[in-house]
């Protein structure tokens, strides 16, 4: 394991802390100047911290000690873009990039298919949409709510009027505005941000937020690998299981502390802010699919209002 990303497991949960924990590992980089994981870990940290030229700073090490991944490169444009506040330019081409290696990265479509409705080239962004909803089965929730978004940019390709927040703006060709970025965003980007980020971050606010700690029962500990992709999501208590607000790591990751907020969110019309009350799911699933499959290992708190802090959920069930 990276000397760096060792630390994470032991995540503080305050603000200061977490300041004070990205300091450290600013530091242990210049000790370590060669590990492409650390690089990555401090990214992110400092997206939490809304230090985004920084983030976006170390996003380019991290790729050039380690390489390139659809992954790091959806995280380097999402950071880009909350910074310069806009999906144009190189966040489009770092997600182009992203692309190239994995043509169904769901966060990469979800920006992709941003950017497109966003300079109103809306076949562009029906495709991409497309392409994500092809990720679920036929008729589940998930899938309607993508084809709710379809349905939308065809609505807007046809001159009508669009729905939700920044389409106003849309329609006469110009980005929506966003305000300062968040002061935190959690300890990982989102796994897809199907709004443009900046947008999102004039939305976000603490009255929403939900954070908390994810840990496994020792029981299970053995049918999980490391590597396993581990998904933190909140969905609505009642309605469509499309998340709200989702986080994608690694199962060694664990315990690990996490924030959800609305710039998470995979969709725009499907935001935290918007739920009364959500259920917040942790899943680790060796395939990686967005979809709930037999034998992944889940947990689950009840159902909280957004807002809620330091909750804590254990995996320790198995899906049959």
């Amino acid at each position: 394991m990276s000397p760096v990303a060792a630390t994470d497991a032991r995540a503080p949960k305050s603000h200061d802390e977490i300041a004070g924990m990205v300091e450290a590992l600013a530091t242990r980089m210049k000790e370590h100047p060669e590990d492409p994981q650390g690089w990555r870990l401090l990214a992110r940290a400092y997206s939490a911290l809304g230090r985004y030229p920084e983030s976006v700073a170390a996003f380019e090490q991290a790729a050039k000690r380690g390489g390139e991944d659809a992954g790091l490169l959806a995280d380097w444009a999402d950071a880009l873009a909350v910074q310069t506040q806009s999906l144009e330019g190189e966040p489009s081409r770092l997600i182009a990039r992203a692309l190239a290696l994995d043509p169904n990265y769901p966060k990469a479509l979800s920006l992709a298919a941003s950017a497109a409705f966003y300079r109103r080239d809306f076949d562009t962004a029906i495709a991409q949409w497309r392409k994500l909803q092809a990720q679920y089965p036929a008729g589940s929730e998930e899938a309607k709510e993508v084809a709710a978004m379809i349905a939308e940019a065809d609505t807007a390709k046809r001159g009508g009027t669009i729905a939700g927040s920044g389409n106003a703006n849309a329609q006469d060709g110009n980005a929506p505005k966003a305000g300062p970025p968040p002061s935190t965003q959690g300890s990982s980007n989102s796994l897809a941000n199907a709004q443009n980020p900046a947008a999102s971050a004039s939305t976000m606010g603490n009255a929403s937020e939900i954070t908390g700690n994810v840990s496994m029962d020792p029981k299970l500990r053995t049918r999980a690998s490391p590597e396993d992709t581990l998904f933190i999501y909140a969905r609505a208590a009642q309605g469509p299981r499309m998340p709200l607000a989702i986080v994608r790591t690694t199962a060694g990751d664990l315990p690990r502390q996490f924030k959800l907020d609305d710039s998470m969110a995979m969709a725009p019309t499907a935001r935290l802010s918007t739920a009364s009350e959500v259920i917040v799911e942790a899943r680790i699933s060796k395939s990686g699919n967005a979809m709930p499959a037999s034998g992944d290992l889940v947990g689950t708190s009840g159902a909280i209002k957004p807002g809620t802090h330091d909750i804590s959920i254990v995996i320790n069930d198995v899906v049959q």
